[in-house]
């Protein structure tokens, strides 16, 4: 579990012995983090733990030598403390002890001072400047006014930053740069883990379903290397995809299953087969359809910086098409076939087309001459065609509007409510851009 994609953060009561662990120890957890009090550097501090090393080594010569950790030197400051509370409470308190005639423990065996309850006033609310910095009780506890975050990197803690009430967490003390340092985490990686994954192993995959052989491979291409038989997706579908996985707010590992029909093709729009099939979740497109239509050829002038004409669509209403008993043409396999016959056109006036080039030419020929008038299609497709074929063809601002994008799952997908949350927030994004 120290792979990458995991997060380890530890308290403050392990990251202040860190000191403590061999070196082996400590490189295990090399990308962890860690939070505790943060002790100031002062010169008596540095003082103080030179004569304690001195005196430790003199009192225990045949031990290994130790370090002084934050709850030594909090040890320090409480006796110190406890002093001050004394001189404050003056000469006056019983300072004897009574203790247990026959005393069952070591505790019995000191015994309990008569002075505690005159103390106590002055030890519940104390704030002075000791070797740890402000040392402050407030209500009897002890507060830190900032905490340090050390990330382990091999043997050693290096500080990343600063977590204190009034500026939250920062790179530096007392200073509002938020954030923190850059941060190794585990499997030496520098991208910020998720968290948690959802499973995947052989039988339980977020399987996606892809056309292979798609007319539009701007929107979605599937091909498989043939050294590595790995299956490489791209297009516009797949970056949007990817944008709402990214932001889930856990690690999801998807495989992509390229689909062909039974013959070797995968016709666009026809997904049929794909819902049948036994992959049992992918994305599909529903946008917003326009008509396009045919416009008039554009003219040149020399003596004009060969501007060009303004174009002039020859038809504009749909429902002037069929009445006029003009043909219309469609992408084969697409819904819109169904809008169309809706509007009341006759299956004889209602023409498939695979390609652009299938679509240029039959707009060229047009109805009269066995084409078309107009195409109806979804705007992305429009919009595609357009960048090709932008010369001789616009689109008309009639639209028929359909439900938008539509993600088909399994009803009981964990995944659909994130998902579907994350891609509101990456169109409204897009929208704001």
């Amino acid at each position: 579990m120290m792979e990458e994609g995991y997060v380890w953060i530890i308290t403050e009561v392990l990251t202040s012995r860190l000191h403590l662990l061999d070196r082996v120890n400590l490189d295990s957890m090399h990308g962890v983090l860690g939070v505790k009090s943060y002790i100031p550097r002062s010169k008596e501090l540095t003082d103080f733990e030179k004569r304690w090393k001195r005196e430790f080594r003199d009192r225990n010569p045949k031990d290994d030598e130790m370090e002084l950790d934050m709850f030594g030197i909090w040890w320090y400051d409480t006796v110190y403390g406890l002093a001050m509370a004394l001189e404050k409470a003056g000469n006056d308190i019983d300072t004897t002890f009574r203790r247990k005639r026959e005393p069952q423990t070591d505790l019995d065996a000191i015994g309990t001072s008569e002075m505690g309850s005159s103390l106590i006033p002055w030890i519940r609310n104390l704030t002075f400047k000791g070797l740890s910095g402000d040392f402050c009780i407030v209500n009897g506890q002890l507060q830190s006014s900032a905490y340090e975050v050390v990330n382990i990197i091999e043997t050693r803690e290096n500080h990343i930053g600063f977590w204190t009430r009034g500026n939250g967490i920062s790179k530096k003390l007392n200073h509002r740069t938020n954030g923190l340092r850059a941060i190794t985490w585990p499997g030496d990686s520098h991208v910020i883990p998720k968290g948690w994954e959802i499973p995947t192993n052989s039988k339980n995959v977020l399987k996606i379903g892809v056309p292979a052989k798609g007319l539009f491979v701007q929107f979605i291409d599937a091909k498989t290397d043939p050294e590595t038989q790995q299956v490489i997706v791209t297009g516009f579908c797949v970056d949007v995809f990817n944008a709402v996985v990214s932001a889930l707010p856990y690690a999801v590992k998807p495989e992509f299953i390229p689909f062909v029909t039974p013959d070797g093709k995968s016709p666009a729009g026809s997904y049929t087969d794909f819902l049948i099939s036994n992959l049992s979740r992918f994305v599909v497109i529903v946008w917003v359809l326009v008509v396009l239509v045919l416009t008039s050829s554009y003219t040149a002038s020399l003596t004009s910086m060969l501007t060009v004409e303004q174009l002039r669509p020859t038809h504009t209403d749909i429902d002037q098409i069929r009445r006029n008993g003009e043909s219309v043409g469609y992408q084969k396999g697409s819904f819109v076939v169904g809008i169309l016959k809706s509007i009341g056109f006759d299956d004889a006036k209602l023409k498939s087309y695979s390609t652009f080039e299938e679509y240029d030419r039959a707009l060229q020929a047009g109805s009269r001459k066995g084409g078309v008038s107009a195409i109806m299609d979804e705007l992305p497709y429009i919009r595609l065609f357009l960048a090709v074929y932008c010369n001789n063809y616009t689109m008309t601002n009639a639209t028929y509007r359909t439900v938008g994008f539509g993600f088909v799952s399994s009803f009981y997908c964990v995944l659909f409510q994130d998902f579907i949350s994350s891609l509101m927030v990456q169109t409204s994004r897009a929208r704001a851009q």
